[in-house]
């Protein structure tokens, strides 16, 4: 038996993951990017598996409220390039910019995108579940980063 939460359900256990990695690697195998960016649990079951299989670098960024043991709230690749959010669903956009901010003050990469692999992938109005940077989904976002430097 496999028990886990609703937003964790695409992300645990071997067939639910493996339909949402090849439901990613068939919308993202055309986009351009170098790194995968994830934050949170469900980023980080995730994310490095599809960087990995798509020979990407990997970025976390921890959120703003996360008790951990290290003192880094960005670790992984900062280089220069492009990069891709992974995210389960998109609800306020808080997240989403937050994962913004810390990537403009810490990193020298552009972002390429975001891609939403949850079930109900929040409020997009894209069936494949990527949102490209020039998207009115991203004014959503942006009002978060609004008055931030």
């Amino acid at each position: 038996m496999h028990v886990s939460a609703v937003w964790l359900t695409n992300v645990t256990g071997k067939l639910h993951m493996r339909v949402t990695m090849q439901k990613a690697i068939a919308t993202l195998q055309s986009k351009e990017f170098d790194t995968v960016v994830f934050c949170g649990v469900s980023g980080g079951l995730f994310g490095p598996t599809l960087a990995y299989t798509m020979d990407k670098e990997v970025t976390v960024v921890r959120k703003p409220d996360a008790h951990t043991h290290s003192v880094y709230k960005l670790e992984g690749y900062v280089g220069p390039g492009r990069y891709l959010i992974v995210d389960d669903v998109m609800d306020s956009g808080k997240t989403l910019a937050h994962i913004m901010k810390m990537m403009k003050r810490q990193s020298r990469a552009t972002l390429a995108g975001i891609y939403l692999y949850g079930e109900g992938r929040g409020c997009i109005d894209s069936p494949e579940g990527f949102i490209g940077p020039r998207s009115a989904i991203m004014d959503r976002i942006k009002v978060h980063l609004e008055g931030e430097s």
